[in-house]
């Protein structure tokens, strides 16, 4: 995303004697600029950098990824799983043909690999298939599954967001 996005909530949830994390993390990020400085600031440590990218256009995807290359990415991965982001994540990658666009368009702007983050969908095969057919070097398989927690006694959603993964 080019801009920030403010920070995460989380709650645990008790299952039996256990407890489970939900969370609508938002796609906290510190926006283009914050970026650009933090690979530069990681560069130091001499390793290959991964970066986790979301965008709710092909040409926002690829403008994030370009200046991630620019600053010494190793490869992006495209987020097309987030269960909890409005326009962006699970809304773009429940879609082959939205998907094989995204994916399309970041490969053939970018020269270092592009690994497409798949979320749980109905059309998982589908969907990989156009990633792959599209340029991605590899997938990631899945992101969060959607899960909402009621307060009882409130009798709605206790995430701000409502629905966590």
């Amino acid at each position: 995303m080019i801009d920030g996005m403010a920070a995460s909530n989380s709650i645990a949830v008790p299952i039996d004697e256990t407890f489970s994390l939900l969370n609508a993390v938002g796609l906290e990020n510190p926006g283009l600029e914050g970026l650009a400085a933090l690979l530069d600031a990681c560069r130091v440590f001499g390793r290959p950098i991964i970066v986790s990218i979301a965008g709710s256009t092909a040409e926002e995807f690829a403008e994030i990824a370009t200046v991630a290359e620019e600053h010494g990415a190793a490869a992006v991965e495209l987020n097309l799983s987030c269960p909890h982001a409005r326009g962006r994540g699970l809304e773009i990658g429940t879609s082959p043909s939205t998907v094989r666009e995204v994916v399309g368009v970041v490969a053939s702007t970018v020269s270092i690999p592009v690994i497409a983050k798949l979320g749980f969908v109905d059309k998982l095969v589908e969907v990989s298939s156009a990633a792959l057919e599209a340029g991605a070097r590899a997938l990631t398989l899945i992101n969060s599954v959607k899960a909402m927690k009621i307060g009882i006694y409130a009798a709605k959603p206790v995430l701000g967001n409502k629905v966590g993964g």
